[in-house]
Protein backbone atom coordinates (compact mmCIF):
# COMPACT_ATOMS: atom_id res chain seq x y z
CA UNK A 1 0.00 0.00 0.00
CA UNK A 2 1.51 3.50 -0.64
CA UNK A 3 1.68 5.56 2.02
CA UNK A 4 2.07 9.37 2.11
CA UNK A 5 4.29 11.78 4.57
CA UNK A 6 3.28 12.67 7.51
CA UNK A 7 2.25 16.16 7.52
CA UNK A 8 4.75 17.38 9.59
CA UNK A 9 7.37 16.28 7.10
CA UNK A 10 8.84 13.32 9.20
CA UNK A 11 9.21 9.69 7.07
CA UNK A 12 8.38 6.83 9.39
CA UNK A 13 9.49 3.63 7.81
CA UNK A 14 8.37 0.35 9.87
CA UNK A 15 10.81 -3.11 10.84
CA UNK A 16 9.66 -4.80 7.66
CA UNK A 17 11.09 -1.45 5.83
CA UNK A 18 7.87 0.06 5.13
CA UNK A 19 7.03 3.44 4.66
CA UNK A 20 3.71 3.83 7.10
CA UNK A 21 1.79 6.79 7.61
CA UNK A 22 2.11 9.76 10.78
CA UNK A 23 -0.64 9.88 13.32
CA UNK A 24 -1.12 13.59 12.14
CA UNK A 25 -1.46 12.16 8.41
CA UNK A 26 -4.63 9.53 9.33
CA UNK A 27 -6.02 12.44 12.09
CA UNK A 28 -6.33 14.45 8.88
CA UNK A 29 -8.73 12.40 7.10
CA UNK A 30 -11.18 12.89 9.10
CA UNK A 31 -13.36 15.64 8.30
CA UNK A 32 -13.40 19.20 9.90
CA UNK A 33 -16.62 21.12 8.48
CA UNK A 34 -15.76 23.92 10.43
CA UNK A 35 -12.41 24.78 8.11
CA UNK A 36 -14.46 24.72 5.63
CA UNK A 37 -15.53 28.50 6.99
CA UNK A 38 -12.29 29.41 7.70
CA UNK A 39 -10.93 28.38 4.43
CA UNK A 40 -13.30 30.27 2.54
CA UNK A 41 -12.68 33.09 5.31
CA UNK A 42 -9.06 33.65 4.10
CA UNK A 43 -10.38 33.33 0.00
CA UNK A 44 -12.17 36.43 1.06
CA UNK A 45 -9.29 38.10 2.53
CA UNK A 46 -7.45 37.50 -0.23
CA UNK A 47 -5.09 35.01 1.21
CA UNK A 48 -4.44 31.28 -0.47
CA UNK A 49 -4.58 28.58 1.71
CA UNK A 50 -1.69 26.62 1.00
CA UNK A 51 0.38 29.92 1.76
CA UNK A 52 -0.77 30.75 4.90
CA UNK A 53 -0.41 27.23 5.85
CA UNK A 54 2.96 26.84 4.90
CA UNK A 55 3.70 30.28 6.39
CA UNK A 56 1.84 28.76 10.19
CA UNK A 57 4.35 25.71 9.69
CA UNK A 58 7.22 27.32 9.30
CA UNK A 59 6.32 29.76 12.21
CA UNK A 60 5.21 26.27 14.32
CA UNK A 61 8.94 24.53 13.61
CA UNK A 62 10.79 27.71 14.27
CA UNK A 63 8.49 27.97 18.20
CA UNK A 64 9.04 24.39 18.55
CA UNK A 65 12.87 24.31 18.09
CA UNK A 66 12.87 27.34 20.71
CA UNK A 67 11.28 25.31 23.10
CA UNK A 68 13.12 22.40 22.73
CA UNK A 69 15.97 24.07 23.07
CA UNK A 70 15.05 25.87 25.79
CA UNK A 71 14.07 22.87 27.79
CA UNK A 72 17.13 20.63 27.01
CA UNK A 73 19.55 23.25 28.40
CA UNK A 74 20.96 24.40 24.79
CA UNK A 75 21.22 27.93 23.62
CA UNK A 76 18.09 29.93 21.71
CA UNK A 77 19.91 32.13 19.66
CA UNK A 78 19.86 32.84 15.70
CA UNK A 79 16.97 34.56 13.86
CA UNK A 80 13.59 33.31 14.36
CA UNK A 81 9.68 34.67 13.08
CA UNK A 82 8.77 37.49 15.58
CA UNK A 83 5.20 35.70 16.52
CA UNK A 84 7.64 32.26 17.16
CA UNK A 85 9.76 34.70 19.55
CA UNK A 86 6.10 35.89 21.24
CA UNK A 87 4.90 32.53 21.82
CA UNK A 88 8.02 30.96 22.91
CA UNK A 89 7.93 33.94 25.89
CA UNK A 90 4.81 32.92 26.80
CA UNK A 91 6.02 29.60 26.77
CA UNK A 92 8.80 29.96 29.42
CA UNK A 93 6.10 32.47 31.60
CA UNK A 94 3.77 28.71 31.41
CA UNK A 95 6.68 26.71 31.98
CA UNK A 96 7.78 28.33 35.52
CA UNK A 97 4.23 28.63 36.34
CA UNK A 98 3.48 25.24 35.89
CA UNK A 99 6.85 23.76 37.06
CA UNK A 100 7.38 21.67 33.83
CA UNK A 101 10.51 19.57 33.64
CA UNK A 102 10.99 17.65 30.12
CA UNK A 103 12.49 14.25 30.49
CA UNK A 104 12.48 13.35 27.00
CA UNK A 105 11.80 15.77 23.74
CA UNK A 106 11.16 14.98 19.82
CA UNK A 107 10.50 11.46 20.56
CA UNK A 108 9.87 9.35 17.40
CA UNK A 109 8.33 6.20 17.45
CA UNK A 110 7.41 3.58 14.63
CA UNK A 111 4.82 1.16 15.46
CA UNK A 112 3.52 -1.80 13.02
CA UNK A 113 1.19 0.06 11.11
CA UNK A 114 2.01 4.11 12.06
CA UNK A 115 4.65 6.54 13.27
CA UNK A 116 4.46 9.66 15.58
CA UNK A 117 6.84 12.51 16.77
CA UNK A 118 5.81 13.25 20.46
CA UNK A 119 6.67 16.97 21.43
CA UNK A 120 7.79 15.82 25.03
CA UNK A 121 7.23 13.90 28.13
CA UNK A 122 7.88 15.27 31.51
CA UNK A 123 6.19 16.97 34.42
CA UNK A 124 3.68 19.51 34.73
CA UNK A 125 2.53 20.26 38.04
CA UNK A 126 4.28 16.88 39.31
CA UNK A 127 2.00 15.18 37.37
CA UNK A 128 3.89 12.82 34.77
CA UNK A 129 2.47 13.75 31.06
CA UNK A 130 2.67 13.54 27.39
CA UNK A 131 2.84 16.97 26.24
CA UNK A 132 2.03 18.48 22.80
CA UNK A 133 3.14 22.43 21.80
CA UNK A 134 0.16 23.95 19.38
CA UNK A 135 0.45 27.22 17.38
CA UNK A 136 -3.68 27.66 17.24
CA UNK A 137 -5.49 30.46 18.97
CA UNK A 138 -6.90 27.87 21.76
CA UNK A 139 -6.89 24.12 22.53
CA UNK A 140 -9.93 22.49 20.44
CA UNK A 141 -11.00 18.47 21.99
CA UNK A 142 -10.16 17.27 18.68
CA UNK A 143 -6.75 17.83 19.09
CA UNK A 144 -6.64 14.70 21.73
CA UNK A 145 -7.70 12.45 18.81
CA UNK A 146 -3.62 13.20 17.87
CA UNK A 147 -2.55 12.50 21.36
CA UNK A 148 -4.48 9.10 21.56
CA UNK A 149 -2.17 8.15 18.62
CA UNK A 150 0.63 9.14 20.76
CA UNK A 151 -0.58 6.58 23.50
CA UNK A 152 -0.93 3.91 21.32
CA UNK A 153 2.90 4.47 20.06
CA UNK A 154 3.30 4.36 23.88
CA UNK A 155 1.38 1.30 24.88
CA UNK A 156 3.06 -1.25 22.09
CA UNK A 157 6.71 0.67 21.75
CA UNK A 158 7.43 2.08 25.77
CA UNK A 159 4.94 0.12 27.88
CA UNK A 160 6.98 0.59 30.82
CA UNK A 161 6.64 4.54 30.00
CA UNK A 162 2.54 4.16 29.22
CA UNK A 163 2.27 3.18 32.75
CA UNK A 164 3.49 5.49 34.42
CA UNK A 165 2.12 8.37 32.51
CA UNK A 166 -1.18 10.27 34.62
CA UNK A 167 -2.29 12.91 31.45
CA UNK A 168 -2.07 14.02 28.26
CA UNK A 169 -1.63 17.45 27.15
CA UNK A 170 -1.77 20.69 25.09
CA UNK A 171 -0.35 23.71 25.33
CA UNK A 172 -0.76 26.67 22.42
CA UNK A 173 1.21 30.40 23.12
CA UNK A 174 -0.56 31.72 20.04
CA UNK A 175 -2.51 34.62 21.24
CA UNK A 176 -2.42 34.05 24.87
CA UNK A 177 -1.21 31.24 27.60
CA UNK A 178 -3.86 28.13 27.33
CA UNK A 179 -3.34 24.27 27.87
CA UNK A 180 -5.89 21.64 29.01
CA UNK A 181 -4.93 18.51 30.17
CA UNK A 182 -6.89 15.15 30.79
CA UNK A 183 -6.39 11.71 32.50
CA UNK A 184 -4.87 8.98 30.76
CA UNK A 185 -8.11 7.15 31.42
CA UNK A 186 -10.20 9.52 29.86
CA UNK A 187 -8.10 9.92 26.49
CA UNK A 188 -8.52 5.85 26.49
CA UNK A 189 -11.92 6.06 26.41
CA UNK A 190 -12.92 9.04 24.67
CA UNK A 191 -10.17 9.63 21.91
CA UNK A 192 -8.43 6.21 21.30
CA UNK A 193 -11.35 4.42 20.03
CA UNK A 194 -11.96 7.48 17.27
CA UNK A 195 -8.44 7.65 16.50
CA UNK A 196 -8.23 3.67 15.88
CA UNK A 197 -12.01 4.51 13.29
CA UNK A 198 -9.75 7.11 11.64
CA UNK A 199 -6.73 4.74 11.26
CA UNK A 200 -8.98 1.52 9.63
CA UNK A 201 -10.65 4.94 7.44
CA UNK A 202 -7.32 6.12 6.53
CA UNK A 203 -6.11 2.54 5.22
CA UNK A 204 -8.85 1.35 3.70
CA UNK A 205 -9.60 4.43 1.80
CA UNK A 206 -5.79 4.02 0.55
CA UNK A 207 -6.18 0.59 -0.67
CA UNK A 208 -9.34 1.92 -2.65
CA UNK A 209 -7.11 4.71 -3.99
CA UNK A 210 -4.51 2.67 -5.16
CA UNK A 211 -6.32 -0.28 -6.74
CA UNK A 212 -8.09 2.89 -8.19
CA UNK A 213 -5.30 4.06 -9.52
CA UNK A 214 -2.85 0.89 -10.58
Amino acid sequence: MARKNDDSGHIYVCEKGIQVPGVTTIVSILNKPELVGWANNLGFRGIRVYTFLDERAAIGTDFHKMVEDYMTGKEVGGEHYTEAIQMFSRFRIWARCHHYKVFQSEISLVGKEFGGTIDAIGEVDGTFSVVDYKTSKKVYDDQFIQLAGYALLLQELLPETYEKLQAFGIVTMRRELAHKFISKKELEKRFVPVFEAALKLYQSYYEIANNTYL
